[in-house]
């Protein structure tokens, strides 16, 4: 720039100098005045003045060339130091923007450029346009603090890609931007940059610490850390629920004062006197004191952590308490037993087999009833294929129940096996896959059925014949269940009260009258509490609606309970057995009746005895031809037949001893029509019809009389509403 302004002066100097400095050369070259230095002492003087106006131009032009030079550098040196600048301000990998006082975006480097690609262009837009999409400024803006202030100020903002989505976290720094010449603030530089990774480690690690502190409570194995002198520095949930201690209670205490047995006291307190013990993880069993006394096996696996110096700086011991593994080792040791037991003592048969390989269907074990069943030692089953014992086997390729086996369905067949012997038996089978140290395995459990089928066929034909029974009974039999329904009715029940069975099962019994289904809910009541109704008598209706009066028996159905699932009621028409105590009530008052005529007839024959006797000798003493002849005949005459009345008393009575002799049947009824029209009643007319043709039987006289006093008397009963009583006498056959 100097340069370019003076450069016509430099030009004058620079002839001038030349010229002054070409007549001085000729002064030099052309003297005659002997030496160089007597030459130059000669053209000294003369051009004295000349020289010093000569040195003043040498130096200031020497003065304006050093300027010149050192504002060349100092130009060259500014315009390398404005490139670093845009050099250094285009390759930093931080964002970088310029602000003015408005917030106004003036320029920014290409690294905010891509971060927010999505918001092109940057330059022109508001800050909080440009890099948050919103509209407004924010509420806590470093840009407006750092313009307030005069400081930097910064805060971490959101990340926002395309569509305002959160992508990452920047971390802002608002600077000041002063004006060279008034010192004073003009604007912003905001320094960004991205701290999304730093956020999602620090995230990661603050999960991770969640992570281990969770996992260090919630791990179900104890967790005891421990300084090198052995003292208590954290334990976990775990340990505390096992011991009952808390960590406030255990915290800076050697461990051996509250967790050790009395019996490794020491050996754990010797364990911390040399820190070099801790170099190597230790595993063991030990048993550890709860708060309330009690002792826990625990399962101890120690871990030793070092500093960077390589002391030992924490011992880690990660325990599970193996109480109750142990116990249940013990147990399980127990039920091994217990089960080997139960397999060779099982009852039923128990064959295991090879499921797979070229041995399918070969035995591996059997107990012995399995041998027994089939004829065989458990030695010698043990060397046969399931093929010997069920030739109707197919193991491979699998079909049938086989196929259903592979498949992991546990079946139930019945088939049939072959005994050593050769004979056949039937066996219900059941059967499926088992693995055992990644073998498959067939394990099928026998039985023998063939005492079950007898069983059943006997019960079969028992059913049989309890059927047949009920329908062939003459009693009304039917089942109700609990609820009062007809399970069964049987056809002597369809006779007598005239439903069929079709109509009255799973329905209540129809034939209670309505006026008494109070008292039939009450009887089933009384029967569903265990109790049993025997010959009470009902009344009931038929089908057609006529009454019908029955004596009911029940007995409950028990289940193996003995809950009553069911109830068995008889019924009998009680109508015949009615008349049936009628008539011995009147056979009853008869035989009384009989009685009293009898010891009246036996009375009163003792008194025609005597009066006949009399009679008699009167008679033997009268002459034919007097008077009182007639009159004593009379009187003998009314005896013999006040005798034969008594003796028909007496025949009615049964008290008279038998006296077979030859009778006139028709005499007979002649003199027993007059009783027995006084026994029949007035409502009956008797009518006697005799044969006069009739021969003589031989027979007693009472026995005769009553059988027709019986028949007199079946026959008066037989019309209870009066008719006519036919009797009569006839010769059938010779003789």
């Amino acid at each position: 720039m100097f340069i370019s302004k003076y450069k016509i002066v430099f030009v004058v100097i620079l002839i001038g100098l030349i010229s002054l400095s070409l007549d001085v050369a000729g002064e030099i070259l052309f003297a005659q005045h002997g030496s160089l230095w007597d030459t130059f002492l000669v053209v000294v003087p003369k051009y004295k003045l000349y020289s010093r106006m000569v040195l003043l131009l040498t130096i200031i032009a020497l003065g304006g060339f050093i300027y010149c030079y050192f504002e060349q550098v100092g130009l060259k040196e500014k315009e390398k130091g404005e490139h670093f600048q845009a050099n250094l301000f285009a390759s930093i990998q931080d964002g970088i923007c310029i602000l003015d006082k408005s917030l106004r975006i003036l320029k920014v480097n290409p690294t905010l450029e891509k971060w927010f690609a999505h918001a092109l262009p940057l330059v022109g837009k508001k800050c909080y346009e440009a890099f948050l999409g919103r509209m407004e400024q924010c509420l806590e803006c470093t840009g407006c603090r750092t313009l307030e202030t005069g400081e930097a100020a910064g805060k971490i903002i959101p990340k926002l890609g395309a569509g305002g989505k959160a992508v990452g976290w920047l971390d802002l720094y608002s600077f000041p931007l002063l004006d060279r010449d008034t010192g004073k603030t003009k604007g912003v530089i905001k320094y960004i940059r991205d701290i999304t990774a730093w956020k999602r480690a620090e995230e990661s690690l603050l999960r991770e610490k969640d992570f281990v502190t969770a996992l260090f409570d919630t791990i179900g194995a104890l967790v005891l850390v421990l300084d090198p002198q052995g003292r208590i520095v954290r334990l976990n949930q775990a340990f505390e629920d096992i011991t009952g201690y808390t960590l406030a209670e255990l915290q800076g205490q050697h461990f051996w004062d509250y967790l050790v047995i009395p019996e490794d006291l020491e050996k754990a307190r010797a364990r911390f006197q040399d820190p070099q013990n801790h170099r190597l993880p230790v595993n063991g069993q030990k048993y550890l004191v709860t708060k309330d006394g009690g002792r826990r096996l625990i399962a101890w696996s120690d871990t030793t952590l070092f500093d960077k110096q390589g002391a030992v700086e924490y011992i880690i011991s990660t325990g599970l308490d193996i109480t109750a593994r142990t116990k249940a080792e013990a147990l399980l040791r127990e039920s091994e037993e217990r089960y080997k037991m139960l397999f060779d003592s099982a009852p039923d048969a128990i064959l295991i087999m090879e499921a797979a390989g070229e041995e399918v269907g070969q035995i591996v074990a059997a107990n012995p009833a399995a041998a027994a069943m089939h004829g065989y030692t458990v030695p010698e089953i043990l060397d046969l294929n399931i093929t010997a014992l069920d030739p109707a086997a197919s193991m491979a390729p699998y079909n049938g129940g086989m196929s259903r086996i592979m498949a992991g369905e546990w079946i139930t067949e019945e088939i049939t096996h072959q005994r050593k012997d050769g004979t056949m038996f039937p066996v219900e089978i059941h059967a499926g896959l088992m693995e055992m140290e990644n073998r498959k395995y067939i394990l099928a459990f026998d039985r023998d059925t063939s005492a079950r089928k007898r069983r059943e066929e006997a019960l079969r034909e028992a059913h049989q014949t309890q059927e047949a029974l009920i329908k062939a009974s003459p009693l009304a039999i039917f089942v109700m269940d609990p609820e009062g329904r007809v399970r069964m009715w049987n056809p002597a029940a369809e006779r007598m009260f005239g439903w069929q069975e079709a109509e009255v099962l799973e329905r209540l019994v129809p034939a209670a009258p309505q006026d008494q289904t109070e008292e039939s809910r009450a009887l089933l009541k009384r029967i569903l509490h265990g109790e049993s109704l025997n010959g009470v008598e009902l009344r009931r209706h038929r089908k057609d609606g006529s009454p019908i009066d029955i004596s009911v028996f029940t007995a409950p159905l028990l289940d193996a309970a003995g809950g009553i699932t069911g109830i068995v009621v008889m019924n009998t028409d009680i109508a015949e057995s009615k008349r049936l105590k009628e008539q011995l009530l009147q056979a009853q008052k008869m035989e009384v009746v009989g009685r009293l005529a009898g010891g009246v007839a036996h009375d009163f024959n003792n008194l025609l005895t005597a009066i006949n006797g009399y009679s008699e000798l009167v008679l033997s003493y009268l002459e034919v031809d007097n008077p009182l002849r007639q009159d004593v005949a009379e009187i003998r005459k009314a005896g013999d037949r006040a005798a034969s009345l008594t003796r028909q008393l007496l025949a009615f009575s049964r008290k008279q001893m038998l006296q077979s002799k030859v009778l006139d049947l028709n005499q007979v009824m002649e003199n027993m029509g007059n009783m027995l029209e006084r026994l029949i009643g007035s409502d009956i007319h008797l009518s006697i019809d005799l044969d006069a043709a009739l021969g003589r039987v031989m027979g007693d006289p009472g026995q005769i009389e009553q059988v027709i006093l019986n028949l007199a008397i079946n026959a008066r009963d037989a019309m209870p509403r009066g008719g006519t009583a036919d009797h009569c006498h006839r010769q059938r056959g010779p003789g």
